[in-house]
């Protein structure tokens, strides 16, 4: 009597190259996830930074102000956010947070914007970083406003 049908050994070894494939797949989409999660933040920093040169360039006031002295980006280890400075003191206009795992290296900073230029007084730049993948990304402003930002390494 002929049986037809598969062996447990050809069963196991199906299920094992399964399992084998499915983690690696797996690994490489959390790292995916993680990148993008970095690339995101990273362009969401960049709109708001942009936003904030621009309301300096063009003067537009938060509120009353007889003071006017531009917008700045405030930027901690774990978020950030966009101030109005007038009369020597600032008000935070909103706050944004880095998506869980991403995080800046460089420590705190604060760029002020100029009114009517829009130009910070010195260059700088800071490091975006994934704490889970490794992966960072640099973001630097020149001094005229200009922002770059550079490939995720």
């Amino acid at each position: 009597m002929k049986k037809s049908g598969f062996t447990f050994i050809e069963l196991l070894f199906t299920v094992t190259i399964m399992a084998v494939i499915s983690a690696i797949t797996l690994a490489k989409y959390n790292d995916f996830t993680e990148r993008k999660k970095l690339e995101t933040d990273a362009y969401k920093l960049v709109d708001v930074i942009e936003l904030a040169k621009k309301k300096s360039i063009t003067g537009d006031l938060y509120s009353s102000c007889s003071n006017f002295q531009g917008y700045s980006i405030n930027i901690t280890l774990n978020s950030y956010s966009l101030r109005f400075y007038c009369n020597g003191g600032y008000e935070t206009i909103a706050s944004y947070n880095f998506s869980t795992n991403n995080s800046v290296t460089s420590g705190e900073v604060n760029w002020k914007f100029n009114p009517i230029y829009g130009q910070l007084d010195t260059a700088a730049s800071l490091t975006l970083q994934n704490s889970q993948s490794g992966k960072e990304i640099i973001i630097s402003i020149a001094q005229s406003g200009l922002v770059t930002t550079g490939q995720i390494n």
